[in-house]
């Protein structure tokens, strides 16, 4: 039995064709991108709301017996959901679903996601991952513990942070 094949793997080599098909990839992905956030936003609707109390009792009931979500993976989709909608006030890239829920980190403090993010666009691009947002954030804390410290502590966080790097 042979392997279920998705696509072909016969990548076209004039670089019109690898361009249009890297569109076509980059399409669907935004796509999905997109369907994740408005999953997210529908599932906090609906828990706002209580429209799951016409048949059952709690929220997570509802996720898991209509969707096969877990409460942890819900609430996950739709802090990540609202990151996205955070940082893209102010960034044109919405980030990756793994960014996204390293972002929701960071729910209680906007500004501070929209900081992190702008520094992960600004050195890694559409690439950021989560560890990339994670690693950026640290460095955003302790700059502003550095802003906020006397002399002596603004060098331990120097420091510290050259560690990190």
């Amino acid at each position: 039995m042979s392997a279920l094949k998705l696509f072909d793997t016969d990548a076209p080599t004039n670089p019109i064709d690898i361009a249009a098909e890297l569109r076509e990839c980059e399409q669907i992905i935004e796509a999905k991108l997109a369907a994740y956030c408005d999953v997210g936003t529908t599932l906090e609707r609906i828990r706002v709301r209580k429209l799951y109390q016409l048949r059952w009792d709690t929220f997570e009931a509802y996720t898991l017996e209509r969707w096969g979500i877990s409460k942890s993976n819900a609430y996950r989709q739709i802090n990540a959901s609202k990151a996205i909608a955070t940082v893209a006030e102010v960034a044109p890239v919405k980030p990756t679903k793994s960014a996204a829920e390293a972002l929701a980190e960071h729910n209680d403090d906007p500004a501070f996601q929209r900081r992190v993010w702008d520094r992960a666009q600004a050195e890694h691009g559409e690439a950021a991952t989560a560890k990339d947002i994670e690693y950026h954030a640290s460095m955003v804390m302790l700059e502003d513990v550095a802003a906020t410290a006397p002399a002596t502590q603004k060098r331990v966080v120097e420091q510290s942070s050259r560690r990190l790097r």
